[in-house]
């Protein structure tokens, strides 16, 4: 089985964009700002999305194609992280650890400024 989703826009790098908050003694990072606005704004978006009928469970290989907006360096595995984590959020996969995620290709497709995306592919 193959699903694929598209993820408009630029997608945020969840760990280089963390706020720390201090809760008594015990500080905590969070995400930042950008990050939440894409996770909020994608959360509206996945109604949308052809998911499968139950999380998915099993062993998959994910492969995601980034296509940024403009021509700025970024760590593709910084992206990859947020968009896995998503997944995770949204209940497509049940998580993102070793035990099922088998592998996971991250791909630079090119700057798109017209129509920056990602592209995922998730093969069960």
């Amino acid at each position: 089985m193959i699903y694929k989703f598209t993820f408009p826009g630029d997608v945020p790098s969840k760990k280089n964009s963390r706020i720390i908050v201090c809760f008594g003694r015990k500080p905590i990072s969070l995400p930042g700002k950008a990050y939440n606005n894409w996770h909020n704004y994608m959360k509206k978006m996945s109604s949308n999305f052809d998911k499968p009928a139950e999380i998915i469970t099993s062993e998959i290989e994910v492969e995601i194609t980034i296509y940024p907006r403009t021509k700025r360096k970024f760590d593709i595995s910084n992206k990859i992280e947020s968009i896995m984590d998503f997944l995770v959020d949204i209940k497509i996969i049940e998580d993102d650890n070793w035990s099922i995620v088998k592998s996971i290709t991250g791909n630079f497709g090119g700057v798109d400024i017209a129509n920056p995306r990602a592209e995922v592919i998730i093969k069960v």
